[in-house]
């Protein structure tokens, strides 16, 4: 899913960074990819206009344990 600043009802939750790309890595890049840079919403949440709303995930990776254990670095200190 690609953010969209426009539609108010998109909620951006995780973004990818700077020099993610969205690309099939089986198939050769012959054109521009479609989703690139922080553009790119890995998490992502949208509220219908009756106010019923949904969360999208990039992928099922997101639920494993490996995923939710791992460390995550502050980028400001470097400390994990």
């Amino acid at each position: 899913m690609t953010a969209d600043p426009d539609n108010p009802l998109v909620l951006d939750v995780l973004r990818a960074s700077w020099t993610a790309y969205s690309f099939d890595p089986s198939t050769k890049i012959t054109e521009y990819p479609h989703a690139v840079g922080q553009n790119t919403l890995l998490i992502s949440g949208q509220q219908a206009r009756n106010n019923a709303r949904v969360l999208f995930f990039g992928s099922l990776d997101f639920f494993s344990d490996e995923f939710f254990m791992s460390s995550v670095q502050n980028a400001n200190g470097g400390q994990k």
